[in-house]
Parts: C-alpha cells; sequence; structure tokens
C-alpha cells in the first residue's frame, strides 16, 4: 500500500458523539463566519434548512455545486486553514434541507505521550467498539473526520505512533446499535526503511513475484526481515507494506503483501534505487 496523504487529513465530531471520545466541545458556539464543533454538531439531517444553517454557521457560505434540486455549500472551520465543512442540501417542499454533512478539520493526531503501539493494533479487531479501541490504545484519540446523512454517521478517530511524528494510527467507526464499531483501520508506521548492512538488490528484487513470494519468502531473499511500513485492513483486504534498504541511502524497496489463505503473499513492488 503506498502511503496515503497526510497534509490535510480531514475530521469533525457531533456535540454528544464528542464526550464519549472524550473530546472537549465548547460551551458554546463562536460568532465567527468559521465553523466550530459545536456549531456543525447542531445540525440536524433531514431537517434542517439552509436558512437554520447559515444562521448557526454566521455566514452563507460557498456554494460548491448548485441545481434545481440540490446543492452543496462549505464553510472554513475555526481548527485549521485546512478544515472544512462541507453540507449538502435537497430541495423538498419548496425549501432547502439538509440531506448530509460532512466536516474536515484539518488536525491530526495529538501527540501524546502515550503512542498507539503495533501491539495494540493488531489487537484492534473490525466491529470492535470505540470503548474498546480507545481502552487497548490508553488515550482516547482525536476526532478527524466525520459524515452524517439519513443513512449513514461515520467517523474517523487517530492516534500518533511511536518514534515517528508524521505517522498515525487511524481507525473508522460506523454508529450501528448504539454503539460506535470499528470497520476499517489503519497505521503508517514508518517513513524510511531500518538500514540494516544487508541492502537489497536489483538481482534479490527480481526473484520476488507478485501473487506468489510470501513474506517469509521475501525475508529469505532479501536476507532481512524488512521495515513495516503501513497496513490497513477492512472486511475486503487485509494489506501490509514493507521497505528494504538498498545501496543508495536515498532509495528503497517496497513490497505490499495481502492476507489470502492464511499467508501474506506479494502482490505489488516497487524500486527507487537511489
Amino acid at each position: 500500500m503506498k502511503i496515503r496523504s497526510i497534509s490535510t487529513r480531514v475530521a469533525a465530531v457531533a456535540m454528544g458523539a464528542a464526550l464519549a471520545v472524550g473530546v472537549a466541545m465548547p460551551a458554546s458556539a463562536d460568532s465567527t463566519a468559521k465553523v466550530d464543533r459545536g456549531e456543525f454538531a447542531k445540525v440536524v439531517v433531514d431537517k434542517w434548512t439552509l436558512a437554520q444553517v447559515q444562521k448557526e454557521f454566521d455566514s452563507a457560505g460557498t456554494n460548491v455545486t448548485t441545481s434545481s434540486t440540490s446543492r452543496t455549500v462549505k464553510w472554513k472551520t475555526t481548527t485549521s486553514s485546512y478544515g472544512s465543512v462541507n453540507v449538502s442540501f435537497t430541495k423538498t417542499g419548496g425549501k432547502w434541507i439538509v440531506a448530509s454533512k460532512s466536516a474536515s478539520w484539518g488536525v491530526d493526531a495529538k501527540q501524546t505521550s502515550n503512542k498507539f503501539t503495533q501491539s495494540e493494533f493488531g489487537k484492534v479487531k473490525l466491529n470492535s467498539t470505540l470503548a474498546s479501541v480507545q481502552k487497548t490504545a490508553g488515550t482516547s484519540g482525536v476526532v478527524t473526520y466525520e459524515y452524517k446523512s439519513k443513512y449513514t454517521n461515520s467517523r474517523t478517530v487517530e492516534w500518533p505512533v511511536p518514534n515517528f511524528k508524521l505517522g498515525y494510527v487511524s481507525v473508522d467507526f460506523d454508529y450501528e446499535n448504539g454503539a460506535w464499531k470499528t470497520y476499517s483501520k489503519y497505521a503508517w508506521w514508518a517513513g524510511s526503511p531500518k538500514q540494516v548492512s544487508n541492502k537489497m538488490t536489483r538481482t534479490e528484487y527480481d526473484k520476488i513475484k507478485e501473487n506468489s513470494t510470501t513474506l517469509d519468502g521475501a525475508r529469505k531473499i532479501a536476507g532481512s526481515s524488512g521495515t513495516l511500513n503501513s497496513e490497513s485492513q477492512s472486511e475486503y483486504s487485509h494489506v501490509r507494506s514493507y521497505d528494504w534498504p538498498v545501496a543508495s541511502r536515498y532509495g528503497r524497496v517496497n513490497i505490499d503483501f495481502k492476507y489470502v489463505s492464511g499467508k501474506w503473499t506479494a502482490y505489488d513492488k516497487y524500486a527507487y534505487w537511489g
């Protein structure tokens, strides 16, 4: 898996649910043209009108898309210059009614002293509750994304990882039967491979075959275990990405492995020889 962009990761949190994840909410909404978490939380899907939203947000917002039956309006947030709130409306009975809302707070995982480790990440199973993930992590995490419509209520919570400030653990939750349940997870553990003395060569790289070579096989060919770069899991796939050093300290070999039939098998590879 290639590293996803982390420059403008997105976020939002609803007032009531924020307490469940340990995020302090403002006592009252701000009076600027930018949207804070409290204002965002107040917007009721399938009920509020465009006029109500504009009044709550203290701004008319910027039209992103408009048609005769639907429109999307965007606002800036108080949390970050990268943040944004988008509210989509449908025309019902001559009024614009909220169909969905999302917020991108533009914030990253808070660098707490207690980091989310690889061992802890492995304990997070699909359908785990938010409370159980927080207990495993030892901290509440930061809500970095939320989307809500009549049919879906989801959010993303992030935590810092050890020894890599740009890294993070990101867990996605859906609200089901009165609880937030994990439906996917992702971690970025390292920015570069560990510089061991045994470097991967072009000949060794060529021996690694996609859809054939296992992780154990790749390690045997390379002569080292490699550095776990990232990992993701959903109900559809479970993928790990490993890096190996090459002769140039600026280069790397990156191999993605998919967990299939009880083993990790290479399915994509990339080399930059520097």
